[in-house]
């Protein structure tokens, strides 16, 4: 007999994970590019309250929606040595666009992180740590991030760990990160809690910054991908508002008591994001006039060139005499650093194809 919980969410089984893809891949190019605009608000543009804890969908999405793609073709290969090969070829494509900004923006990063100022064994472990756990251009964390939370994700499914398994590693990282982000000052009061977070983030980094957190997210993606769930929209929606009013709320808590120290990590993101993950996925294909290809170069070169070039455009600010402090400044950042950025977009889509300018599509 089939339930009233099956009624709302089941296994659409009729559709292959080629199709899926196929049928929405524009609209997850679409939304990457919306996303990546999203990241550029939370470092930029400082508007608080009305639209941050929206923008800190971001990066959880960008997780699932990288992760859904993946294990989308991971299941269509039939043996070990076809998956590792895709895998290799994932982490190639990564590590070539990670060295990609990190040699452009290098001057921009050794005057960031002082890198030339005291050059000594120090710095070295610096750097390589910040590649490997958290960052060395500003806000790359994410790329080693998602290829070290793929990897185990996918290293864990290949040697037979079960989905719930996985999804318990996921569920306990991401708590850990909840705790030392949002709530860190509140479990500070916790015997030995600091002293541990402080020898973690000395050998690492912050979890929060790394690939701790996403491991919840790449696991998600994974479980939608080879499961294909499926649920009525009004329930989507509805569940989704809540949600989102739970976010908001536990915003507006962790700020009130003082309890942040970074607000990266909420516990109910994880929900809100299967919510709207479903709800795109789900929703009726659209026919975009342009390439969406584009937009999903977009919000690649968007990402990794937007903190490094928001920080050169502060400096611009300074210079012209403009003061810190203002929302009008704020905001006014957000949007100059956001058209220099699409504008340098631009220019790499249109420079990649000449001869002497083919290494700029190793940029997305």
């Amino acid at each position: 007999m089939q339930t009233k919980y099956t009624w709302y969410i089941y296994m659409k089984s009729t559709i292959t994970s080629n199709d899926f893809i196929k049928v929405n891949g524009n609209k997850f190019d679409f939304f990457k590019l919306v996303l990546a605009v999203f990241v550029v608000g939370i470092h930029l543009s400082h508007i608080g309250f009305i639209l941050r804890p929206v923008f800190r969908i971001a990066v959880p999405l960008f997780f699932i929606i990288s992760s859904y793609l993946f294990f989308s073709r991971q299941s269509e290969l039939q043996s070990y040595q076809l998956r590792k090969q895709a895998f290799l070829k994932f982490a190639k494509r990564i590590l070539v666009l990670y060295l990609f900004w990190f040699v452009v923006l290098l001057p921009v990063t050794i005057e960031y992180r002082g890198w030339c100022s005291n050059v000594n064994y120090y710095t070295v472990i610096d750097i390589v740590r910040g590649f490997f756990f958290g960052s060395t251009f500003k806000a790359s964390w994410f790329l080693m991030a998602s290829l070290i939370g793929t990897f185990i994700v996918w290293y864990l499914a290949e040697h037979k760990v079960k989905d719930r398994w996985i999804i318990t590693l996921g569920v306990m990282t991401y708590v850990i990160c909840c705790l030392v982000s949002n709530y860190y000052h509140l479990c500070e009061k916790i015997p030995y809690f600091s002293w541990l977070y402080g020898k973690y983030w000395f050998l690492f980094t912050h979890p929060h910054n790394s690939f701790p957190v996403a491991i919840l997210f790449v696991a998600i993606g994974k479980l939608m991908a080879e499961n294909k769930f499926h649920a009525s929209q009004r329930v989507l929606k509805v569940v989704a508002v809540v949600l989102l009013f739970c976010v908001y709320g536990e915003y507006c808590l962790t700020r009130y008591f003082g309890m942040v120290i970074m607000d990266d990590c909420y516990f109910m993101m994880p929900l809100l994001c299967v919510c709207l993950f479903m709800l795109i996925g789900q929703s009726e294909p659209r026919v975009f006039s342009i390439d969406t290809r584009s937009m999903r170069s977009l919000s690649v070169i968007i990402y990794c060139s937007h903190h490094s070039i928001g920080g050169l455009m502060l400096k611009l600010f300074q210079l012209m005499g403009t003061k810190e402090g203002s929302g009008i400044n704020h905001f006014l950042l957000f949007l100059c650093t956001l058209a220099v950025t699409l504008l340098v977009a631009y220019i790499i889509l249109l420079l990649e194809n000449r001869k002497s300018f083919r290494l700029l599509k190793y940029s997305h």
